[in-house]
């Protein structure tokens, strides 16, 4: 998402998920999903549920990669002080919902760019029916 667009009413970070979710209900308030048999229906919402969680979770990076402050430098245990920074680094990563992508800045000396260890680098998630945890995981 351009941070351009986030002053209009019609985007935000949570855009894709909202049309998800409006895509989910305009179908099981249609005339097609009454006819259809329960197991159908739990089909759909298990395949459409679990976009709409993979919409939520791009919202979320998009939205904290906008809201990334630059540092002057970070430190490394093994490089030292960092003090070069790239902005609008991406990794595509394999989420329990699917793929995503992971925007932020990275530091590093000329020429050689590193993460900073200090920042949240992977999550794990512990999906059940009743509510999803975030764990915090340190290194990769």
């Amino acid at each position: 998402m351009q941070t351009a667009y986030l002053n209009s009413p019609d985007f935000s970070f949570f855009s894709d998920a909202k049309i998800q979710l409006d895509f989910i209900i305009n179908h099981l308030s249609s005339s097609d999903c009454n006819d259809s048999e329960h197991g159908e229906v739990e089909k759909f919402i298990c395949q459409q549920g679990n976009e709409l969680l993979r919409c939520l979770l791009q919202g979320f990076f998009d939205q904290k990669a906008a809201n990334e402050v630059a540092l002057n430098s970070v430190a490394s245990h093994h490089e030292g002080v960092l003090s070069h920074v790239r902005h609008s680094t991406s990794r595509q990563i394999n989420s329990l919902f699917g793929e995503v992508i992971v925007c932020r800045k990275s530091y590093g000396h000329r020429n050689k760019l590193t993460l900073p260890s200090n920042r949240l680098v992977k999550i794990t998630f512990i999906c059940s029916m009743k509510a999803i945890k975030i764990k915090r995981v340190q290194n990769f």
